[in-house]
């Protein structure tokens, strides 16, 4: 199975070399390419992207408008409610609880305003989108480095490899020598046994 592995080891490198450019073309300018793929995707205002992506202390929110007209309903509300407890209970003491439900509901509608404005404000968005490039640009993009770095090592280890097996091959005896090795060297028991019977058929005093 590995074996038909090692034909796309060269590839690996090529692999790696583009996902190195893709991620330095992104890091280059990331803004814009956010920009584009967000507002293409979901049709968000561009303005919108630019605030919580820049995060400029001169550029003004474009949910400020809304959010100052807000402000002015609410505090608006507030006054009236005000007046009403100051002018209306003494002649309507029955009106008191309900006065005070509304007042109760003015102020968790406040508290909710000021969450709100807090969760829109630009500083915490970006502050996750600066720490998210961060980490791909700058660590991803070293450890891709290191990572082409190996795989090219890794090659080379290979190719080193598969240079050196013929000549490695080549300095281990075949079978054939080692056949004919062993041939040489044993002795025929048969042989042996003959060559001393004519031996002593020859001495003459036996």
């Amino acid at each position: 199975m590995s074996f038909f592995l090692y034909p796309t080891l060269p590839l690996f490198p090529l692999y790696l070399s583009l996902h190195l450019q893709a991620v330095s073309d992104f890091c280059t300018d990331p803004n814009t390419f956010v920009l584009n793929s967000t507002h293409f995707n979901s049709g968000t205002s561009s303005d919108v992207l630019d605030y919580y992506l820049t995060c400029s202390r001169r550029m003004n929110s474009p949910f400020q408008q809304l959010l100052t007209q807000s402000q002015r309903a609410l505090s608006s509300i507030h006054t009236h409610l005000s007046s009403l407890d100051r002018n209306a209970l003494p002649q309507v003491p029955k009106a008191e609880k309900s006065l005070r439900e509304v007042q109760q509901i003015l102020n968790a509608t406040e508290g909710n305003f000021h969450q709100l404005v807090a969760l829109l404000s630009c500083r915490g968005l970006n502050k996750d989108y600066i720490d998210s490039l961060k980490g791909l640009c700058y660590d991803g993009m070293e450890g891709l480095l290191y990572l082409s770095l190996y795989s090219f090592l890794s090659a080379l280890a290979f190719t080193a490899i598969l240079c050196s097996l013929p000549g490695a091959w080549r300095s281990f005896p075949s079978d054939s020598e080692e056949y004919e090795d062993s041939d040489s060297e044993s002795e025929d028991p048969f042989t042996s046994h003959q060559d001393s019977k004519r031996f002593l058929q020859w001495q003459p005093w036996l």
